[in-house]
C-alpha cells in the first residue's frame, strides 16, 4: 500500500497528541519510515582510496541465489 506523506503528516500529527500506548503511526515514526537511505561510496573511494571487491549487480545477484 502506497500512501502519499502529504496525507499521512497530518494523520501523524493528530496521533503525536493522542495519548496511546502504541499509535500506528506519528511524526517520528514517519519520519523514519520516509527517510533518504540512499548511500554513496564516493568519499571512502576519495579519501580511503577504497574499493568494493564486488560489483553492485553481482552481489545482488549473490544475495538472490542465497
Amino acid at each position: 500500500i502506497h500512501i502519499p506523506t502529504w496525507i499521512l503528516k497530518p494523520i501523524a500529527h493528530i496521533f503525536n497528541y493522542i495519548p496511546m500506548k502504541h499509535p500506528p503511526i506519528n511524526t517520528k515514526r514517519l519520519q523514519s519510515m520516509t527517510a533518504n537511505r540512499t548511500y554513496n561510496i564516493k568519499k571512502a573511494s576519495e579519501e580511503l582510496k577504497w574499493q568494493p571487491k564486488t560489483k553492485l549487480e553481482t552481489g545482488i545477484q549473490q544475495t538472490i541465489k542465497t
